[in-house]
């Protein structure tokens, strides 16, 4: 909720909400223990992007990705849709 992030929903609660409830379903439809893996993609001058995968044992592809970017004054999140 701080003023520094940022997010492509209407509003940051509304994300939030949304971000947990991705969270419990790939909980759900995952084999074993979500493991998070931070993954740097691309640099440029005034920003960075990383994106923040959660994996199981099983799968090979992540079960649910965070695009992050990284700049000076913001941090921005956002979801993948599929």
């Amino acid at each position: 909720m701080a003023d520094n992030v940022s997010v492509d929903f209407p509003t940051k609660k509304r994300f939030y909400k949304f971000f947990k409830r991705m969270v419990k379903c790939a909980k759900h439809n995952s084999k074993g223990q979500l493991i998070p893996i931070m993954k740097f993609t691309e640099s440029k001058i005034e920003q960075k992007e990383y994106s923040l995968s959660f994996y199981d044992a099983y799968h090979k592809y992540s079960r649910l990705t965070l695009p992050i970017i990284e700049t000076e004054e913001v941090l921005h999140l956002d979801i993948n849709p599929f």
